[in-house]
């Protein structure tokens, strides 16, 4: 169901005039659905795990025994990265970030 409101969205977006250079999709199972076979390019943003730990003890409210268990049960970088035309490291803050997120959008643009 997921998947046919994101072919809906992107047939209604595709038919408005002027029609956009690019429909961005944004899901966290876009590999493991197959519907990367739908996109033109692949944008992976992966993080270390130390840092996606802390980040989900800051935002979810789980135990970090919960959260681990749950880190554990994604597959590793590898599965993301290879497939992937650019690759984020969301490693640092904020602003290091909108620069890797400025340079991915130069290279979409090319």
């Amino acid at each position: 169901a997921i998947l046919e409101e994101v072919e809906r969205q992107i047939a209604f977006f595709a038919a408005k005039r002027p029609a956009p250079k690019a429909v961005i999709v944004d899901g966290a199972a876009l590999i493991e659905s197959g519907f990367t076979a739908r996109c033109d390019l692949l944008l992976t943003v992966i993080a270390p795990e130390k840092v996606r730990l802390a980040r989900l003890l800051q935002r979810d409210r789980r135990t970090e025994k919960e959260l681990r268990a749950r880190i554990a049960a994604q597959a590793d970088d590898r599965f993301y990265t290879e497939p992937a035309d650019v690759i984020i490291e969301n490693c640092g803050d904020r602003a290091a970030l909108e620069r890797a997120v400025q340079i991915a959008i130069e290279r979409i643009e090319e």
